[in-house]
């Protein structure tokens, strides 16, 4: 059964502010996070924009700014099976890695 996990990077030139509640006002100090930040997205939420919280932290991050053209985060959701064999294929007796989203058969 596959398992998704969406990852996010800080990709605005000025990077972006924790907020402290997904709310625009809310922005925690000294909470500057610069572009090329990354993780593993933990929640997600909508209040005045759509805001995530980073798995293992209590505060959040706006997805876009105020202005939706604004944006601030890139998203990417992968699928990774858990069951390796799920993503082989056998062509004559030797095992083949078809197309797979599984990280453990990336180079």
């Amino acid at each position: 059964m596959p398992d998704t996990v969406t990852y996010f990077e800080v990709v605005h030139h000025c990077g972006t502010c924790f907020r402290t509640k997904p709310r625009w006002n809310s922005k925690l100090d000294n909470g500057q996070v610069h572009k090329g930040f990354t993780g593993v997205v933990g929640e997600t939420a909508e209040g005045d924009t759509a805001y995530i919280r980073p798995r293992g932290s209590e505060y959040w991050l706006p997805v876009k700014g105020l202005s939706a053209s604004v944006k601030l985060l890139h998203l990417e959701t992968i699928t990774a099976f858990s069951d390796k064999s799920s993503c082989a294929a056998g062509s004559k007796g030797s095992s083949v890695v078809a197309a797979c989203d599984d990280p453990c058969h990336r180079k």
